[in-house]
């Protein structure tokens, strides 16, 4: 098939994936794509779109505008089999260049997340889902990457929407290492927090943790932090005895060294709930990377209850699940795993197939397939 992907962000790490899934499965793929960063090489067919920036909607919207222009009657686009968007300011833009190269193939609308203005209230974000309802009479196909999705948004928000196809953040398979082997190490606990770190009420109890536990257990942080939601992050890190941050690493090459470094991570996330009781919307929707990451290379995760990570957990068995409230509960977790529970739960993790982490790119495949054939 010819493919066409529209993207949000040249650089993000599953919008990367999922083209390099396509291209090995045989298809032919052309992505046009926004970016944050500079205009490079992605390493695919590439038609950029221009600039955009995190968290300002305006110009985003603007360049959504920009973007259906350079797309417009582009030759790339004739003869597309299929036009995969990823998120609904992409939605946009493939619709519109479906319609200019008068094209009458069908269109999927991929969403690993939903944005906080598509569950807030009030009638601007209404406005918005009235949007996101009228394109998605153009799609012939939703996937998403957790359930909670399709249970808890699209079937509440838009009842009779298109039908959802599940592919979970899965590690791909191309490239792995084999999974290493798990002795646990000498020395304190290693707790640690992993991907964009932007959640502050995750951040405030890790310095907590570090703090209380003196030299017991060590926090370790690895990834980009979002400075508009922690915004003191390198000063805060500084002043909290047994805490260390690593910063921005490159998935998946980086990987095995970031679990490699610590002995089970923290899943939980309360961006959405904005420091609220309970994780919220996205919050408690999303089944994080970090289960799939952190499970491929030995390291259990933490969750808190009530969200669909601990569903998955539960089922899975690769971590421990905690109530509210996590600051008192996961300290207890922690001297749990100190006096040696640590030990069993990490064998749980390395006796667990690798087909539970690992996308192999059967469900792509199928899922191209039945597109092909209709």
């Amino acid at each position: 098939m010819r493919i066409a992907v529209f993207g949000h962000d040249a650089a993000d790490t599953m919008l990367a994936r999922r083209i390099g899934m396509m291209e090995r499965l045989g298809h032919e793929v052309t992505a046009f794509t926004m970016r944050r960063d500079e205009a490079k090489d992605r390493g695919w067919k590439n038609i950029d779109l221009g600039q955009t920036y995190d968290a300002k909607l305006f110009h985003r919207a603007w360049a959504v505008r920009g973007a259906i222009k350079r797309c417009k009657q582009h030759a790339r686009l004739q003869g597309t089999d299929l036009f995969w968007a990823r998120n609904l300011d992409m939605l946009t833009v493939a619709i519109a260049a479906r319609r200019d190269a008068r094209s009458h193939a069908p269109v999927i609308y991929e969403t690993l997340d939903i944005h906080r203005m598509l569950t807030n209230k009030g009638t601007p974000y209404e406005m918005l889902r009235k949007i996101e309802r009228r394109l998605m009479r153009n799609v012939s196909m939703i996937v998403t990457s957790s359930p909670a999705y399709e249970r808890e948004y699209f079937d509440r928000i838009h009842p009779g929407h298109p039908d959802v196809a599940l592919i979970e953040n899965k590690l791909p398979l191309e490239g792995l290492p084999p999974r290493p082997a798990t002795p646990l190490r000498d020395g304190p606990l290693r707790l640690g927090w992993v991907g964009v770190l932007r959640c502050a009420r995750s951040f405030a109890m890790l310095q907590e943790i570090a703090k209380t536990f003196a030299g017991r257990i060590e926090v370790i942080l690895h990834g980009a932090h979002a400075a508009d939601q922690l915004p003191d992050f390198e000063e805060a890190v500084a002043r909290t005895p047994h805490m260390t941050a690593y910063g921005r690493y490159t998935s998946p090459i980086d990987l095995p060294k970031v679990y490699g470094d610590i002995d089970i991570v923290w899943s939980g996330d309360y961006f959405q709930s904005r420091g609220g009781p309970v994780a919220i919307g996205n919050s408690s929707w999303a089944l994080a990377n970090r289960l799939y990451e952190g499970g491929y290379y030995g390291v259990p995760a933490i969750v808190p209850q009530g969200t669909e990570m601990a569903r998955w957990i539960e089922r899975v068995g690769t971590g421990r699940v905690i109530p509210e409230p996590v600051e008192e509960t996961l300290p207890r977790l922690l001297e749990e795993l100190m006096a040696g529970g640590i030990v069993p739960l990490r064998q749980i993790v390395a006796d667990t197939p690798s087909t539970v982490f690992v996308d192999d790119g059967s469900e792509l495949d199928a899922l191209l397939s039945r597109l092909e054939s209709q």
